[in-house]
C-alpha cells in the first residue's frame, strides 16, 4: 500500500521563510539614531581626555553634557549607546623639518 504525498517544490516551499527573514533582521540591522551615550561611559572618556595631549584641539567635541555618541572619534552601537570604538589616531601632518623641538614633541605624544 502506498500513501500518496503531495510535494511542492523546493523554492516555492521556502518563500514563506523567504517572507520572514526582512521581518527577523529589521529590528536588529534597524538602527535607532535617538540612542544617547550611557552617562558612565560619558564620564569615563572625560576622565580619559583630562590625561592625554592633544595639541591639535581634536578632542573639543569632547564636553560635560555632551552626547558621546556624536564626539569626534567615539563610535557607539547605534541600539544601546555603548561605546564600541576610539579613534584616536593622530593626523598624518607632521611638523615642519625647522619647527621647534616642542612642537615635534607634542606631534610625537599625539599618536596614540
Amino acid at each position: 500500500m502506498e500513501i500518496a504525498t503531495m510535494s511542492t517544490p523546493l523554492p516555492i516551499s521556502l518563500f514563506p521563510f523567504l517572507l520572514l527573514i526582512p521581518a527577523l533582521c529589521f529590528p536588529i540591522c534597524h538602527a535607532n539614531s535617538n540612542v544617547f551615550c550611557i552617562q558612565s561611559e560619558r564620564e569615563a572618556l572625560l576622565k580619559f581626555k583630562n590625561h592625554l595631549i592633544h595639541p591639535s584641539n581634536r578632542l573639543s567635541s569632547w564636553v560635560e553634557g555632551g552626547d558621546c555618541c556624536k564626539w569626534i572619534g567615539v563610535v557607539c552601537h547605534n541600539s544601546t549607546g555603548y561605546v564600541n570604538q576610539l579613534h584616536l589616531a593622530a593626523p598624518l601632518l607632521e611638523p615642519d623639518f625647522y619647527a621647534p623641538p616642542a612642537e615635534w614633541e607634542a606631534y610625537e605624544r599625539s599618536k596614540l
